[in-house]
């Protein structure tokens, strides 16, 4: 914020000075960031970051976003978080579809998606 009131006077600033009362430390990667940009751009409701979520089996997760009053879980898929090998990758996922069974077994509506899909897809 120092470093912004200091250069508050450059060009192109006015974008950097909306953007500041959004900033959210939560936000675990880039790409999570970039998704909560995108729904306020779209005008969703905004989420809360890194909820903590149960499954049926009682098990406890974290949920990237959440909306806890409508039941609905947000999960911003970059492929960082699969692996680096294919062995890791098929790992990764498949505890991913079992972690999403078990949080929709407790009445949780699980919303993924990629930076492959526009976000009016989600």
């Amino acid at each position: 914020m120092e470093a912004y009131e200091a250069e508050r006077t450059w060009p192109g600033t006015a974008i950097l000075r909306a953007a500041i009362p959004r900033v959210d430390a939560a936000s675990e990667s880039a790409f999570e960031s970039w998704s909560r940009g995108q729904m306020l751009v779209n005008a969703l409701p905004a989420p809360a970051l890194g909820v903590q979520v149960s499954g049926a089996s009682g098990r406890d997760y974290w949920s990237d976003f959440g909306w806890p009053g409508a039941g609905v879980g947000g999960e911003a898929d970059g492929l960082g978080k699969y692996g680096g090998t294919e062995q890791q990758v098929r790992a990764s996922v498949r505890a991913e579809r079992l972690r999403q069974a078990d949080l929709e077994g407790a009445g949780l509506l699980v919303v993924r998606w990629s930076s492959a899909e526009p976000p009016r897809e989600w």
